[in-house]
């Protein structure tokens, strides 16, 4: 059983080779590289692999805010490219056809508001959002989320705009994470059209967003990890849950039912030091709680 279970895993880690995540196994089997860990937790560092294995890179974003391309060459990972400094450290890297455009484009975020999207082939800069746009990113996805070909940007921000016109509550100084969960707004931003398709109203705010048909209608929604459930086509929210759904969030058919169910981590500071939370979307309910 359990060596089935490790083939139906490394079976869906190729298949998702092209995304840019966990595509390094298309690597397993070239002796002069090695890998070790979990490289998807690194979340600004992404591989660019072909399946014919010609091409063979790493990006990665540091904390001066570049993205850095190195390139598998000659027995050895070698320099290939840096972009010009964004405001702050890179906070994640998506790789992928986000336009639709048969290449394949790199996309970064910052939390102090940048956006960038450079094209792979010759690292020309496609779009980047300006200093007017966002004050603040806290967290950010891209999806298809509508019926056209092209991805989306899925994004907690505050906007400038907002910024510009706050007042502190009560007069008093608020923090950061208060500030943000009163402005914040959640955008969904076209990668082929550049613009933004739509954008909610104040308080909707994530450190973590995942996308999925959660409660079976066939109909997307968005999940934001501070208790929103969000649908995706008419832009509302379907269920608030007070607690929140946990730090970190992920779906999954843990039962067998043929429908997701959204998974949160918790941490604690007493034990178990972390644990799970496993909620019925389309119930509106807790389902199972485990610690470790």
């Amino acid at each position: 059983m359990w060596k089935l279970a490790i083939w139906v895993c490394i079976s869906f880690f190729v298949g998702q080779a092209q995304a840019g995540d966990l595509s390094w196994y298309l690597w397993k089997d070239v002796a002069d590289i090695k890998f070790g860990g979990f490289v998807t937790d690194l979340r600004a560092m992404k591989v660019i692999a072909s399946e014919d294995g010609k091409d063979r890179r790493i990006v990665y974003g540091d904390k001066q805010g570049q993205i850095h391309v190195v390139r598998f060459d000659d027995g050895r990972f070698q320099d290939e490219w840096t972009s010009p400094t964004l405001r702050s450290a890179i906070a994640e890297i998506f790789i992928g056809d986000v336009n639709v455009d048969n290449e394949v484009e790199i996309v970064a975020y910052t939390e102090l508001g940048d956006v960038v999207f450079y094209r792979s082939s010759d690292y020309k800069l496609i779009w980047r959002s300006t200093q007017d746009d966002y004050a603040s990113i806290s967290a950010l996805t891209i999806e298809n989320i509508d019926d056209d070909p092209q991805l989306e940007l899925v994004f907690s921000a505050e906007e400038q705009a907002d910024i510009a016109g706050y007042r502190p509550i009560n007069n008093q100084q608020n923090s950061e994470d208060e500030r943000a969960a009163s402005l914040s707004r959640l955008i969904v931003f076209d990668c082929k059209s550049l613009f933004v398709e739509w954008r909610s109203e104040q308080g909707l705010w994530a450190q973590s967003i995942v996308v999925g048909d959660l409660d079976d209608d066939g109909v997307l929604e968005i999940a934001l990890n501070t208790g929103f459930i969000v649908d995706a086509t008419y832009q509302r929210v379907e269920w608030e849950y007070p607690e929140g759904f946990g730090e970190n969030i992920g779906f999954a058919d843990v039962d067998g039912d043929g429908i997701p169910e959204l998974i949160g981590e918790f941490r604690s500071t007493t034990r178990p030091r972390r644990f799970i939370r496993i909620f019925d979307v389309d119930l509106q309910s807790e389902n199972f709680m485990s610690g470790r």
